[in-house]
């Protein structure tokens, strides 16, 4: 059922999950659908559905912005949990 995925080294195993993902969901699939057809979880059907169509191919992702990519710190505009001393 994976097809070649399975063989396939993990950039190109994501493009190609990322690629069926997003066509399976334009044929109107949910997205549990989707991860029992291709044996994924759906946190991981999620992900990819919220990728723009560049991001498999860069190895980027959105993570919403939390950290800044060059020095992994967390960003300024954003709040801490509030617990200190652990």
């Amino acid at each position: 059922m994976f097809m070649n995925a399975v063989i396939l080294e993990s950039p190109e195993r994501k493009l190609v999950m990322w690629y069926k993902c997003n066509e399976k969901k334009a044929l109107g699939l949910t997205k549990a659908q989707i991860a029992r057809e291709l044996g994924l979880d759906i946190k991981t059907v999620r992900k990819y559905l919220r990728m723009s169509d560049s991001e498999p191919f860069d190895g980027t992702r959105a993570t919403g912005g939390a950290t800044d990519e060059n020095t992994n710190e967390r960003a300024p505009n954003q709040k801490t949990s509030g617990r200190t001393g652990l």
